[in-house]
Protein backbone atom coordinates (compact mmCIF):
# COMPACT_ATOMS: atom_id res chain seq x y z
CA UNK A 1 0.00 0.00 0.00
CA UNK A 2 2.63 2.43 0.83
CA UNK A 3 4.39 1.52 -2.00
CA UNK A 4 1.71 2.11 -4.22
CA UNK A 5 1.29 5.26 -3.01
CA UNK A 6 4.84 6.82 -3.82
CA UNK A 7 3.73 7.69 -7.48
CA UNK A 8 6.49 5.47 -8.65
CA UNK A 9 7.50 6.50 -12.64
CA UNK A 10 6.94 2.81 -13.88
CA UNK A 11 3.73 1.15 -13.73
CA UNK A 12 4.85 -2.21 -13.15
CA UNK A 13 7.82 -2.12 -9.87
CA UNK A 14 8.71 -5.66 -10.04
CA UNK A 15 9.52 -7.25 -7.39
CA UNK A 16 9.75 -4.32 -4.21
CA UNK A 17 11.01 -4.45 -0.80
CA UNK A 18 9.61 -2.37 1.79
CA UNK A 19 11.57 -1.77 4.98
CA UNK A 20 9.81 0.63 7.10
CA UNK A 21 11.94 2.41 9.77
CA UNK A 22 10.25 4.69 12.48
CA UNK A 23 12.59 7.24 13.30
CA UNK A 24 11.46 10.69 15.00
CA UNK A 25 9.25 12.34 12.45
CA UNK A 26 10.17 10.28 8.87
CA UNK A 27 9.41 7.37 7.58
CA UNK A 28 11.58 5.80 4.55
CA UNK A 29 10.11 3.65 2.39
CA UNK A 30 13.23 1.65 0.32
CA UNK A 31 12.30 0.14 -3.28
CA UNK A 32 14.69 -1.81 -4.40
CA UNK A 33 13.92 -2.60 -7.93
CA UNK A 34 14.42 0.91 -8.65
CA UNK A 35 17.14 2.05 -6.21
CA UNK A 36 15.58 5.20 -4.52
CA UNK A 37 15.31 6.07 -1.28
CA UNK A 38 11.89 7.73 -0.70
CA UNK A 39 11.66 9.86 2.52
CA UNK A 40 7.90 10.88 3.47
CA UNK A 41 7.30 12.20 6.87
CA UNK A 42 3.80 11.90 7.89
CA UNK A 43 3.86 12.02 11.94
CA UNK A 44 4.12 15.42 13.61
CA UNK A 45 5.86 14.21 16.48
CA UNK A 46 6.29 9.97 17.74
CA UNK A 47 4.76 7.41 15.95
CA UNK A 48 1.83 6.31 18.28
CA UNK A 49 2.41 2.39 19.15
CA UNK A 50 -0.42 1.59 21.24
CA UNK A 51 0.21 -0.65 24.22
CA UNK A 52 -3.24 -1.61 25.92
CA UNK A 53 -4.34 1.88 24.93
CA UNK A 54 -1.03 3.37 26.44
CA UNK A 55 1.07 6.17 24.63
CA UNK A 56 4.48 6.25 25.08
CA UNK A 57 5.76 9.38 27.02
CA UNK A 58 6.95 11.25 24.34
CA UNK A 59 3.55 10.87 22.27
CA UNK A 60 0.86 13.79 23.10
CA UNK A 61 -2.98 13.66 21.86
CA UNK A 62 -3.14 17.12 21.96
CA UNK A 63 -0.09 17.71 19.55
CA UNK A 64 0.18 14.79 17.43
CA UNK A 65 -2.14 15.12 13.72
CA UNK A 66 -0.76 12.51 11.55
CA UNK A 67 -2.67 11.19 8.90
CA UNK A 68 -2.31 7.82 7.49
CA UNK A 69 -3.45 9.26 4.04
CA UNK A 70 0.24 10.64 3.00
CA UNK A 71 -0.53 13.81 4.49
CA UNK A 72 2.61 15.73 5.62
CA UNK A 73 0.71 17.37 8.87
CA UNK A 74 2.16 21.09 9.42
CA UNK A 75 1.66 21.78 6.00
CA UNK A 76 -2.24 22.10 6.23
CA UNK A 77 -4.80 20.54 8.30
CA UNK A 78 -7.77 18.98 6.89
CA UNK A 79 -11.00 20.84 4.82
CA UNK A 80 -8.10 24.48 4.88
CA UNK A 81 -7.61 26.19 1.72
CA UNK A 82 -4.01 25.16 1.47
CA UNK A 83 -4.91 21.48 1.60
CA UNK A 84 -7.40 22.43 -1.05
CA UNK A 85 -5.08 24.08 -3.30
CA UNK A 86 -6.88 27.63 -2.88
CA UNK A 87 -5.21 30.78 -2.58
CA UNK A 88 -5.85 31.86 0.72
CA UNK A 89 -5.22 36.23 -0.17
CA UNK A 90 -8.61 36.09 -1.63
CA UNK A 91 -11.52 37.53 -0.16
CA UNK A 92 -14.63 35.57 0.86
CA UNK A 93 -16.46 38.54 -1.49
CA UNK A 94 -13.90 37.76 -4.24
CA UNK A 95 -14.41 34.08 -4.08
CA UNK A 96 -18.32 34.48 -4.42
CA UNK A 97 -18.02 37.14 -6.80
CA UNK A 98 -15.58 34.41 -9.04
CA UNK A 99 -17.82 31.46 -8.18
CA UNK A 100 -21.21 33.98 -9.53
CA UNK A 101 -19.33 34.79 -12.53
CA UNK A 102 -17.89 31.47 -13.41
CA UNK A 103 -21.52 29.70 -13.22
CA UNK A 104 -23.41 32.80 -14.96
CA UNK A 105 -20.94 31.70 -17.98
CA UNK A 106 -22.61 28.13 -18.25
CA UNK A 107 -26.08 29.74 -17.41
CA UNK A 108 -25.78 32.28 -20.36
CA UNK A 109 -22.45 31.28 -22.37
CA UNK A 110 -20.74 33.43 -24.84
CA UNK A 111 -20.81 32.53 -28.13
CA UNK A 112 -17.36 33.49 -30.05
CA UNK A 113 -16.05 32.76 -33.57
CA UNK A 114 -13.40 30.33 -32.31
CA UNK A 115 -16.17 27.94 -31.52
CA UNK A 116 -17.12 25.09 -33.56
CA UNK A 117 -20.71 24.16 -34.60
CA UNK A 118 -21.45 21.60 -31.66
CA UNK A 119 -20.18 24.07 -28.93
CA UNK A 120 -22.58 27.13 -30.80
CA UNK A 121 -25.41 24.87 -31.19
CA UNK A 122 -25.20 23.74 -27.65
CA UNK A 123 -25.22 27.39 -26.40
CA UNK A 124 -27.73 28.32 -28.31
CA UNK A 125 -30.11 25.42 -26.80
CA UNK A 126 -29.04 26.03 -23.45
CA UNK A 127 -30.02 30.28 -23.84
CA UNK A 128 -33.40 29.02 -25.29
CA UNK A 129 -33.87 27.10 -21.92
CA UNK A 130 -33.13 29.93 -19.71
CA UNK A 131 -35.36 32.04 -21.73
CA UNK A 132 -38.30 29.37 -21.39
CA UNK A 133 -37.93 28.58 -17.95
CA UNK A 134 -37.80 32.31 -17.33
CA UNK A 135 -41.09 32.66 -19.05
CA UNK A 136 -43.04 29.45 -17.46
CA UNK A 137 -41.50 31.37 -14.13
CA UNK A 138 -43.23 34.64 -15.03
CA UNK A 139 -46.57 32.56 -16.02
CA UNK A 140 -46.73 31.28 -12.93
CA UNK A 141 -46.04 34.16 -11.08
CA UNK A 142 -48.93 36.13 -13.11
CA UNK A 143 -51.61 33.32 -12.43
CA UNK A 144 -50.66 32.98 -8.72
CA UNK A 145 -51.26 36.65 -7.98
CA UNK A 146 -54.25 36.13 -10.01
CA UNK A 147 -55.73 33.04 -7.60
CA UNK A 148 -56.87 35.17 -4.46
CA UNK A 149 -58.72 37.99 -7.17
CA UNK A 150 -60.66 35.12 -8.26
CA UNK A 151 -61.56 33.83 -4.71
CA UNK A 152 -62.21 37.27 -4.06
CA UNK A 153 -64.94 37.44 -7.13
CA UNK A 154 -66.14 33.95 -6.13
CA UNK A 155 -66.87 34.83 -2.61
CA UNK A 156 -68.58 37.98 -3.63
CA UNK A 157 -70.81 36.51 -6.56
CA UNK A 158 -72.30 33.95 -4.44
CA UNK A 159 -76.05 35.15 -3.02
CA UNK A 160 -76.74 36.61 0.28
CA UNK A 161 -79.68 34.51 1.60
CA UNK A 162 -81.28 35.72 4.66
CA UNK A 163 -83.91 33.01 5.33
CA UNK A 164 -82.59 28.94 6.14
CA UNK A 165 -81.69 27.68 2.57
CA UNK A 166 -81.72 23.29 2.43
CA UNK A 167 -78.42 22.53 1.79
CA UNK A 168 -79.46 19.45 -0.16
CA UNK A 169 -81.45 21.48 -3.01
CA UNK A 170 -78.53 23.43 -3.96
CA UNK A 171 -77.55 22.64 -7.31
CA UNK A 172 -75.61 24.28 -10.59
CA UNK A 173 -78.89 26.37 -11.19
CA UNK A 174 -79.24 27.73 -8.47
CA UNK A 175 -75.69 28.56 -7.77
CA UNK A 176 -75.73 30.62 -11.42
CA UNK A 177 -73.42 30.15 -14.09
CA UNK A 178 -70.79 32.88 -12.37
CA UNK A 179 -69.93 31.40 -9.27
CA UNK A 180 -69.45 28.01 -10.88
CA UNK A 181 -67.36 29.22 -13.87
CA UNK A 182 -65.33 30.83 -10.58
CA UNK A 183 -65.31 28.08 -8.88
CA UNK A 184 -63.70 26.03 -12.42
CA UNK A 185 -61.57 28.75 -12.69
CA UNK A 186 -60.12 29.14 -9.44
CA UNK A 187 -59.19 25.18 -9.47
CA UNK A 188 -57.73 25.99 -12.39
CA UNK A 189 -55.53 28.40 -12.16
CA UNK A 190 -54.08 26.69 -8.69
CA UNK A 191 -52.81 23.63 -11.31
CA UNK A 192 -51.51 25.68 -13.53
CA UNK A 193 -49.51 27.69 -11.02
CA UNK A 194 -47.87 24.59 -9.93
CA UNK A 195 -47.51 23.12 -13.42
CA UNK A 196 -45.83 26.04 -14.89
CA UNK A 197 -43.78 25.62 -11.60
CA UNK A 198 -42.75 22.30 -12.23
CA UNK A 199 -42.60 22.55 -15.99
CA UNK A 200 -40.05 25.42 -14.84
CA UNK A 201 -38.00 23.35 -13.15
CA UNK A 202 -37.97 20.56 -15.32
CA UNK A 203 -36.60 22.99 -18.38
CA UNK A 204 -34.02 24.40 -15.84
CA UNK A 205 -32.74 20.71 -15.20
CA UNK A 206 -31.30 20.41 -18.07
CA UNK A 207 -29.10 23.87 -17.99
CA UNK A 208 -28.28 23.01 -14.32
CA UNK A 209 -26.96 19.06 -14.96
CA UNK A 210 -25.09 20.77 -17.40
CA UNK A 211 -23.26 23.51 -15.82
CA UNK A 212 -22.73 20.67 -12.58
CA UNK A 213 -20.89 18.10 -15.76
CA UNK A 214 -18.84 20.65 -16.78
CA UNK A 215 -17.63 22.30 -13.92
CA UNK A 216 -16.92 19.00 -12.13
CA UNK A 217 -15.06 18.25 -15.51
CA UNK A 218 -13.11 21.39 -15.27
CA UNK A 219 -11.91 21.00 -11.38
CA UNK A 220 -11.33 17.54 -11.50
CA UNK A 221 -8.96 18.52 -14.68
CA UNK A 222 -7.36 21.56 -12.42
CA UNK A 223 -6.91 18.74 -9.05
CA UNK A 224 -4.71 16.27 -11.91
CA UNK A 225 -3.12 19.57 -13.11
CA UNK A 226 -1.38 20.46 -9.97
CA UNK A 227 2.30 20.14 -9.02
CA UNK A 228 3.19 17.07 -6.98
CA UNK A 229 3.64 18.48 -3.97
CA UNK A 230 -0.20 19.46 -3.44
CA UNK A 231 -0.81 15.53 -4.10
CA UNK A 232 2.17 14.53 -1.88
CA UNK A 233 0.20 16.56 0.93
CA UNK A 234 -3.00 16.21 -0.02
CA UNK A 235 -5.88 14.68 1.95
CA UNK A 236 -7.64 12.34 0.05
CA UNK A 237 -10.64 11.94 1.96
CA UNK A 238 -11.16 15.78 2.19
CA UNK A 239 -10.51 16.47 -1.42
CA UNK A 240 -13.63 14.16 -2.08
CA UNK A 241 -15.85 15.18 -0.12
CA UNK A 242 -15.25 19.14 -1.01
CA UNK A 243 -15.13 17.90 -4.85
CA UNK A 244 -19.00 16.11 -4.24
CA UNK A 245 -20.18 19.13 -2.29
CA UNK A 246 -19.16 21.29 -4.69
CA UNK A 247 -20.85 19.44 -7.54
CA UNK A 248 -24.61 18.75 -5.35
CA UNK A 249 -24.21 22.59 -4.52
CA UNK A 250 -24.27 24.26 -7.90
CA UNK A 251 -28.02 23.68 -8.67
CA UNK A 252 -29.21 25.42 -5.90
CA UNK A 253 -26.64 28.36 -6.69
CA UNK A 254 -28.38 28.79 -10.64
CA UNK A 255 -31.61 28.80 -9.04
CA UNK A 256 -30.67 30.99 -6.70
CA UNK A 257 -29.02 33.39 -9.39
CA UNK A 258 -31.74 33.15 -12.23
CA UNK A 259 -35.21 32.49 -10.16
CA UNK A 260 -35.08 34.14 -6.55
CA UNK A 261 -33.25 37.27 -6.51
CA UNK A 262 -34.26 39.62 -8.84
CA UNK A 263 -37.77 37.63 -10.01
CA UNK A 264 -38.49 38.08 -6.13
CA UNK A 265 -37.95 41.69 -6.30
CA UNK A 266 -40.21 42.34 -9.00
CA UNK A 267 -43.12 40.37 -7.57
CA UNK A 268 -42.84 42.30 -4.22
CA UNK A 269 -43.36 45.76 -6.21
CA UNK A 270 -46.36 43.76 -7.91
CA UNK A 271 -48.13 42.63 -5.33
CA UNK A 272 -47.62 45.35 -2.92
CA UNK A 273 -48.61 47.80 -6.17
CA UNK A 274 -52.13 45.65 -6.51
CA UNK A 275 -52.84 45.99 -2.88
CA UNK A 276 -52.43 49.53 -2.59
CA UNK A 277 -54.51 50.30 -6.07
CA UNK A 278 -57.17 48.16 -4.52
CA UNK A 279 -57.11 48.28 -0.35
CA UNK A 280 -54.82 52.10 -0.47
CA UNK A 281 -51.30 52.70 1.10
CA UNK A 282 -52.38 51.33 4.52
CA UNK A 283 -52.32 47.77 3.38
CA UNK A 284 -49.53 48.59 0.88
CA UNK A 285 -47.62 49.69 4.02
CA UNK A 286 -47.81 46.72 6.16
CA UNK A 287 -47.10 44.38 3.49
CA UNK A 288 -43.47 46.57 2.92
CA UNK A 289 -42.98 46.82 6.74
CA UNK A 290 -43.74 42.43 6.92
CA UNK A 291 -41.37 41.92 4.30
CA UNK A 292 -38.97 44.72 5.33
CA UNK A 293 -38.76 42.68 8.83
CA UNK A 294 -38.84 39.46 7.40
CA UNK A 295 -35.80 39.82 5.49
CA UNK A 296 -33.78 41.86 8.17
CA UNK A 297 -34.39 39.08 10.58
CA UNK A 298 -33.99 36.34 7.85
CA UNK A 299 -30.44 37.83 6.74
CA UNK A 300 -29.20 38.42 10.21
CA UNK A 301 -30.04 35.00 11.43
CA UNK A 302 -28.54 33.37 8.32
CA UNK A 303 -25.36 35.16 8.78
CA UNK A 304 -25.27 34.30 12.62
CA UNK A 305 -25.51 30.72 11.97
CA UNK A 306 -23.31 30.16 8.99
CA UNK A 307 -20.41 29.61 10.91
CA UNK A 308 -22.37 26.49 12.48
CA UNK A 309 -22.86 25.34 9.25
CA UNK A 310 -19.05 26.03 7.85
CA UNK A 311 -18.23 24.22 11.34
CA UNK A 312 -21.01 20.94 10.28
CA UNK A 313 -18.89 21.21 6.83
CA UNK A 314 -15.19 21.10 8.68
CA UNK A 315 -16.13 18.54 10.65
CA UNK A 316 -17.70 16.39 8.43
CA UNK A 317 -14.96 16.39 5.96
CA UNK A 318 -12.10 15.57 8.74
CA UNK A 319 -14.74 12.38 9.81
CA UNK A 320 -14.73 11.34 5.82
CA UNK A 321 -11.13 12.05 5.12
CA UNK A 322 -9.90 10.33 8.44
CA UNK A 323 -12.10 6.90 7.29
CA UNK A 324 -10.67 7.03 3.71
CA UNK A 325 -7.31 7.73 4.81
CA UNK A 326 -7.35 5.01 7.01
CA UNK A 327 -8.98 2.36 5.10
CA UNK A 328 -6.58 3.81 2.01
CA UNK A 329 -4.03 2.65 3.97
CA UNK A 330 -5.22 -0.21 6.46
CA UNK A 331 -1.41 -1.99 6.00
CA UNK A 332 0.09 0.58 7.93
CA UNK A 333 -2.77 1.00 10.91
CA UNK A 334 -2.12 -3.22 11.17
CA UNK A 335 1.67 -3.27 10.90
CA UNK A 336 1.38 -0.64 14.08
CA UNK A 337 -1.43 -1.64 15.68
CA UNK A 338 -3.50 1.49 15.58
CA UNK A 339 -6.78 0.69 14.89
CA UNK A 340 -7.80 2.24 18.37
CA UNK A 341 -6.40 5.11 17.59
CA UNK A 342 -7.90 5.59 13.77
CA UNK A 343 -11.39 4.86 16.08
CA UNK A 344 -10.58 7.37 18.53
CA UNK A 345 -9.50 10.19 15.68
CA UNK A 346 -13.30 9.26 13.80
CA UNK A 347 -15.19 9.56 17.03
CA UNK A 348 -13.62 13.10 17.48
CA UNK A 349 -14.83 14.34 14.53
CA UNK A 350 -17.90 12.96 14.71
CA UNK A 351 -18.22 14.49 18.31
CA UNK A 352 -17.45 17.86 17.07
CA UNK A 353 -19.85 17.63 14.17
CA UNK A 354 -22.51 16.41 16.73
CA UNK A 355 -21.71 19.48 18.94
CA UNK A 356 -22.38 21.72 15.28
CA UNK A 357 -25.25 19.78 13.82
CA UNK A 358 -27.15 20.51 17.36
CA UNK A 359 -26.21 24.29 17.12
CA UNK A 360 -26.81 24.61 13.52
CA UNK A 361 -30.86 22.77 13.74
CA UNK A 362 -31.24 24.87 17.08
CA UNK A 363 -30.41 28.65 15.22
CA UNK A 364 -32.61 27.18 12.63
CA UNK A 365 -35.34 26.20 14.62
CA UNK A 366 -35.05 29.90 15.91
CA UNK A 367 -35.04 31.01 12.22
CA UNK A 368 -38.11 29.44 10.83
CA UNK A 369 -39.79 30.36 14.48
CA UNK A 370 -38.94 34.38 13.85
CA UNK A 371 -39.94 34.41 10.25
CA UNK A 372 -43.30 32.49 10.69
CA UNK A 373 -43.83 35.33 14.06
CA UNK A 374 -43.65 38.22 11.33
CA UNK A 375 -45.26 36.64 8.67
CA UNK A 376 -48.47 35.91 11.22
CA UNK A 377 -47.99 39.67 12.65
CA UNK A 378 -48.47 40.82 9.07
CA UNK A 379 -51.26 38.86 8.22
CA UNK A 380 -53.36 39.33 11.66
CA UNK A 381 -52.41 42.87 10.63
CA UNK A 382 -53.46 42.94 7.29
CA UNK A 383 -57.18 40.79 8.56
CA UNK A 384 -57.42 43.47 10.88
CA UNK A 385 -57.29 46.67 8.59
CA UNK A 386 -59.53 44.68 6.07
CA UNK A 387 -61.71 43.89 8.56
CA UNK A 388 -62.12 47.55 9.45
CA UNK A 389 -62.61 48.67 6.48
CA UNK A 390 -65.53 46.10 5.20
CA UNK A 391 -67.67 47.00 8.57
CA UNK A 392 -66.90 50.58 6.54
CA UNK A 393 -68.42 49.48 3.73
CA UNK A 394 -65.05 50.26 1.70
CA UNK A 395 -64.58 46.97 0.70
CA UNK A 396 -66.71 43.31 0.07
CA UNK A 397 -66.70 40.23 1.92
CA UNK A 398 -64.65 38.76 -0.72
CA UNK A 399 -61.42 40.95 0.22
CA UNK A 400 -61.19 39.77 3.29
Amino acid sequence: MLGRRCLLSSSSCGALTRKVVAKETKLRIRVASHGVEIVRPFFSSSFPLYNNKQYPPSYSKNVSRWHTGGAMMGVGTPGTKQDLGIKSDMSEAEQQKRIAKTLAKHVWPTITNDMDEESKAHAKRLKRRVIASLGLMAGGKLVTIQVPFLFKYLVDSLPLQTATVDVATIDAASLGFVPLSLVVGYGVSRAAASGMQELRNAVFAHVAQDAIRRVGRQVFNHVHSLDMSFHLNRNTGTLSRVLDRGNRSISFVLNAMVFNIVPTTLEVAVVTGLMAHHFGPTHAGVVLSTIGAYTAYTVGITQWRTQFRRDMNRLENEASSKVVDSLLNYETVKYFNNELHEVDRYEDSLGGYQKAALKAQTSLSLLNFGQNAIFSVGLSAIMYLTVDRIMAGGASVGGF
